[in-house]
């Protein structure tokens, strides 16, 4: 249907264009035998019409080629926008939920939480923040909501980090690493009193960026998924962003046990260029 549409104004358009292009060459002296006006025009009409309509279809077919891919691009970015948008608020009531248990039993712990808070709203609700962030800057993101975390478990929790320096500037989707933590605190912290250890891990392997947190809970209990609402967003998030070209996994951890959540995605640096 589209390209019938084009057929007529691309004629129209070949046409007019040798026509003038034979008029021109006839008005500049140019043709090697003697024309009149009107035989510049038509065999200027005759010599390059077709090669006319080659080239109209290839600067058409460019512009409907650029213009799909910038409409793909807006899809993305309203998929992302929305995804991002769902996990924001979740990510906050689960946080004042925490905050909500310290106001009667430890306002000043409270105070600091909510300082803590102020300070991870500021930064994860900042327009400036598209979807893809540095590692450095999710890092300090997920620094606010660990210590939120610890305030509220104490010494029933212990969160660890790992990073390879080469690894900071790496480009990652917002909010990519607090719902696998999230999630990693509320299978690993067990009523039974024991500490819950959860390992993070960010290392570069080549261009590839290899992202890890483990928990020393009681594992996935067979289940080779779940996790929520946050852990859904985080599958399609990665899917809308690289495709084929990313990994996740959540497995059952090597001895000593728990939880593993594993994610792998082409390594750039190049954040500024995705907003």
């Amino acid at each position: 249907m589209l390209i019938a549409a084009h057929i007529p104004m691309a004629v129209v358009t070949a046409v007019a264009c040798a026509g003038f292009e034979g008029g021109l060459k006839w008005a500049m002296g140019l043709w090697r035998t003697p024309h009149t006006f009107v035989s510049g025009v038509w065999d200027g009409i005759t010599i390059w019409w077709t090669l006319n309509v080659l080239v109209y279809a290839m600067v058409a077919g460019l512009y409907h080629a650029w213009r799909a891919t910038r409409l793909e691009m807006q899809l993305v970015q309203a998929r992302l926008d929305a995804l991002v948008g769902q996990l924001q608020p979740h990510f906050l009531f689960n946080t004042l939920h925490t905050i909500s248990a310290f106001v009667l039993e430890d306002p000043k712990q409270a105070n600091r939480m909510i300082t803590r808070l102020s300070e991870l709203l500021r930064q994860s609700f900042n327009r400036e923040r598209g979807p893809l962030v540095t590692l450095e800057e999710e890092l300090e993101l997920l620094d606010h909501y660990v210590a939120i975390q610890e305030a509220r478990f104490g010494d029933r929790l212990r969160v660890t980090f790992r990073v390879d320096p080469r690894a900071a500037s790496a480009v990652v989707p917002t909010l990519l690493l607090q719902p696998l933590v999230e999630n990693a605190i509320r299978h690993g912290v067990v009523p039974n009193g024991s500490v819950a250890e959860i390992a993070i891990a960010a290392v570069r392997e080549g261009d590839r960026l290899h992202l890890e947190v483990r928990d020393n809970g009681p594992g996935l209990n067979g289940s080779s998924g779940g996790g929520g609402l946050g852990l859904a967003n985080t599958r399609a998030r990665l899917q809308e962003l690289y495709g084929p070209r990313h990994t996740f996994e959540l497995t059952n951890a090597p001895a000593p046990g728990g939880a593993l959540a594993v994610i792998e995605i082409p390594f750039t640096d190049h954040a500024r260029d995705h907003r």
